[in-house]
Order: structure tokens, then sequence, then C-alpha cells
């Protein structure tokens, strides 16, 4: 979680194990990783992710050289945000069959404000904007 990780920066360079400089760069770096991740879970690869960790995984067990295994790696983990995406999005699903749940979505539909506080309501009961982000593009395709 990006929030995760400016609470751990702050505190290092409170303590003086980075400097206010080097902070920047790691502030930065999650942020723009969490806008990134947004982007990519609005690919639609369908089926071509379980393929994907089955390559990833290959690369990572039998690269020999440090560029396959980094490439694994990275095969990887975009396979597992695709895959863990996915779930979220079909989470919506059930979600929707509950009628407070669509009394909410109605709300959002009245004040720009109440969609804000609904979305800030959940993204902190999961701890992850990009996880929101994709229970919200579920009901979208739900409706």
């Amino acid at each position: 979680s990006s929030s995760a990780v400016m609470v751990i920066t702050v505190g290092l360079v409170s303590t003086g194990y980075l400097t206010f400089r080097q902070s920047i760069g790691v502030i930065l770096g999650s942020n723009i990783g969490s806008t990134i991740t947004t982007e990519i879970i609005t690919l639609d690869v369908g089926d071509s992710v379980i393929p994907m960790l089955f390559i990833g995984a290959a690369l990572v067990c039998f690269g020999y050289y440090r560029p396959a295994y980094g490439t694994g790696m990275i095969v990887v983990g975009l396979a597992s945000l695709f895959f863990a995406m996915k779930g979220f999005g079909q989470l919506a699903k059930p979600l929707s069959s509950y009628p407070i749940v669509d009394e909410w979505l109605q709300k959002t539909n009245l004040s720009p404000l109440s969609g804000i506080m609904i979305g800030v309501i959940l993204t902190a009961i999961i701890h992850s904007s990009a996880a929101t982000i994709g229970i919200a593009m579920g009901f979208l395709n739900e409706h």
C-alpha cells in the first residue's frame, strides 16, 4: 500500500535513516506505482492469466541468468495482480444483491459528495485504493 510506504518513509526520515531527498523518490514511486496499477487493471487479459503465471514461474525456477529471473518475477507479479483484480471485480456480483448496497449506489448518483464519502469508507475498510477501484469497476459491469 502506498499509504504504508509513506508512513514508513516519514518514520525513516524522522529517525535519520533516509534523507528528505531520498524520501521524495520513494513516495513518488509508490504513488506512481499505485496509479499504474489502476491503469493496468483496466486491461482485459481474460484467459491469458494462467499461462502468464506458468511462464513467469518457469522463468523464475529455470532462469539461470539474472534478467530471466527478473522478467519471470515481473510476469508472475502481473499475473497475480490480474488474478486478484478479477476476483475483486467478481466480488461486485454478490454485493450488488444486497438492497443497502444498491441504495448506496443510487445515492452516489444524487450527490458527488456522497460518492466520495462511500469511496473513502470502502478504501478505509479495504486499505487499498486499487482494490476499491477494481470492485467499483465490477459494479459498472453489473449495471
